[in-house]
Parts: C-alpha cells; structure tokens; sequence
C-alpha cells in the first residue's frame, strides 16, 4: 500500500537537501 505521508517525506528529505532554508527546522 502506498502511503501519501512518504512521498511528502521524500519530497521533504529532497528539498531539505537542495533547500536547508526552506523548511522549519524539525522538532
């Protein structure tokens, strides 16, 4: 079963990566 919450957290990790300004720094 494919989760929507992975893709997001792949899409997260991904962004994170390119982008360290972009999200909140995580709790």
């Amino acid at each position: 079963v494919f989760k929507r919450s992975d893709l997001v957290e792949k899409l997260n990790d991904i962004i994170a990566r390119h982008y360290p300004g972009a999200l909140p720094p995580r709790v």
